[in-house]
């Protein structure tokens, strides 16, 4: 069976990480994007957005922060050039099953 060769059907926006606030609490500073929520568009799998804010103010945001510029850097890329870098299937695996895991175990070592 062929796979089917879905064509994005959304306008590609930028996602850059801006962040809302930036405050000073135990000589440590807290960042959180003003976008949490990453969306990836139609995809081969059933999960169509991934929201960092859950991981967010858990005493890890300097990781969290990195972990999503990383997604979405991973997304654009994969929108720019069609899924030939990398496909956006691969892309909602890493943060379904890596990421996720990753970042639970980051706020309950923290």
């Amino acid at each position: 069976m062929r796979k089917k060769q879905f064509k994005p059907t959304f306008n590609e926006t930028v996602v850059q990480p801006i962040y809302d606030h930036v405050t000073s609490n135990n000589n440590t500073l807290e960042k959180r994007p003003a976008q949490t929520l990453i969306e990836f568009g139609e995809s081969t799998v059933s999960l169509r957005y991934f929201d960092f804010a859950l991981f967010y103010e858990k005493g890890c945001d300097d990781i969290v922060s990195a972990c999503q510029q990383v997604i979405e850097s991973m997304v654009i890329a994969s929108r720019k050039t069609h899924g030939q870098t990398l496909s956006m299937t691969s892309i909602i695996s890493y943060c379904n099953r890596g990421m996720a895991a990753f970042l639970c175990c980051m706020v309950s070592c923290s």
